[in-house]
């Protein structure tokens, strides 16, 4: 999975976008391929929140292949130095998704870094 992430502002003033790209290493087949538009940002010292909605994209995924435009997603990061973690969840998979909620991020990127600034 790739994602990139730009997002600024906080809640009640957001701007920023999302790409999200998943696809399956043995077989070069796309599972998921989307992006968006944030809708809310909430940071926490080294912590962020980014919650938003899907305006193009297509999964491709055991049970599930269909357009996903509309869809909300949230984003956990925390920026660690060199150990930083994630956290992802999409509506089009049942998870109810509200503004500035998400998980806490236990995820380690395999590369990339993240950068949160409170």
């Amino acid at each position: 999975m790739r994602f990139t992430i730009d997002a600024r502002g906080g809640p009640g003033a957001t701007t920023g976008t999302f790409e999200v790209f998943h696809g399956n290493g043995t077989t070069n087949e796309v599972l998921g391929d989307f992006e968006g538009d944030i809708t809310c940002l909430m940071t926490a010292g080294e912590v962020a929140i980014a919650t938003g909605v899907i305006t193009k994209g297509h999964v491709n995924l055991p049970g599930v292949d269909r357009d996903v435009t509309g869809k909300k997603v949230s984003f956990t990061v925390h920026d660690d130095g060199r150990h930083d973690r994630m956290y992802w969840m999409w509506e089009f998979l049942g998870a109810p998704i509200n503004n500035c909620v998400g998980m806490a991020p236990g995820f380690v990127p395999s590369h990339g870094d993240f950068t949160v600034r409170d």
